[in-house]
């Protein structure tokens, strides 16, 4: 009994060893999930009420219970905050991209000018010297709900609103 007793023992514990062991060791790998959210989490989230805000708002206006004018201003606000919101959001994902990086650290290294940059209004600017067929395509955004698309999309996959062909809605 001594003998099989033993390795009875030193099985258990190397069982709850294999266990226990990738939750010890991965403990302090992902520090992210112990800290509050991040800037783009936040903004993603604040997104996604203006949209469901605004998809309350176009509900209660057909439905009679808002004045058209107060509809149109309402929409306004909302829509320039979305616009706002999807700026920033950009310019986030634009800092960490890698492609972004590397397209600033060739900027200036060969003389200081920039790739294209999204004005506040949303249309890319070109700088001066930039040629326009090797630029990145500015990003497109749905006419309708402000939803971000990709440039081969022909309807939008927030509200399904069909968007028109070359266009930036």
């Amino acid at each position: 009994m001594g003998a099989t007793a033993l390795v009875l023992i030193a099985m258990a514990v190397g069982v709850v060893a294999a266990i226990l062991y990738p939750l010890l060791v991965g403990a302090g790998r992902d520090r992210r999930v112990t800290q509050g959210p991040s800037e783009i989490d936040a903004l993603l989230r604040r997104k996604a009420t203006l949209y469901s805000n605004m998809k309350d708002l176009e509900f209660e206006f057909r439905m009679g219970k808002l004045a058209e004018a107060d509809y149109s201003r309402l929409h306004e606000e909302d829509r320039a905050e979305a616009a706002r919101i999807l700026i920033e959001i950009d310019a986030l994902e634009d800092r960490n991209d890698a492609d972004a990086i590397i397209e600033r650290e060739i900027a200036a290294r060969i003389g200081g000018e920039a790739a294209p940059r999204p004005s506040p209004s949303g249309v890319a600017r070109e700088p001066s010297g930039v040629d326009s067929q090797t630029a990145r395509p500015s990003p497109r955004f749905c006419a309708q709900c402000g939803a971000r698309v990709g440039p081969g999309d022909r309807f939008c996959a927030q509200c399904g609103h069909t968007l028109a062909a070359g266009s930036s809605a």
